[in-house]
């Protein structure tokens, strides 16, 4: 079963965000690899930007270390206004790797969740 990482763990050092209706940037710091669906993403500097929506989904791009870029699905996800006080990425572990769960971004009522 997968277990989320304490979230003290998962804020991992953001640097900032800014979020409008369709234009969403977060930037964040993987301080070890994790998994995107099938693509490992090494430690390093990430920027995930919002470039698509419809009807509660959204393509997510993610470009980070060595001209690492990748674009992902992601489900858009209410948010309790508690979570939704911050900006952070969230991580589950399945035992053997660490895979990136959630975007949560401050102030707004949802977050994304990525489709593996």
């Amino acid at each position: 079963m997968k277990t989320i990482i304490g979230v003290g763990v998962c804020f991992f050092s953001l640097l900032g965000f800014a979020a409008a209706q369709s234009d969403t940037i977060v930037k964040f710091n993987l301080s070890s690899a994790a998994t995107i669906g099938s693509t490992s993403l090494p430690a390093g500097s990430y920027t995930v930007r919002e470039v698509s929506s419809s009807a509660g989904s959204a393509v997510l791009d993610f470009q980070g270390p060595n001209g690492l870029n990748r674009n992902v699905l992601a489900m858009e996800t209410t948010e309790a206004s508690d979570s939704a006080s911050s900006t952070h990425v969230e991580l589950k572990s399945d035992g053997e790797r660490l895979h990136l769960d959630k975007i949560v971004i401050e102030g707004r009522e949802f977050g994304f969740r990525v489709v593996q």
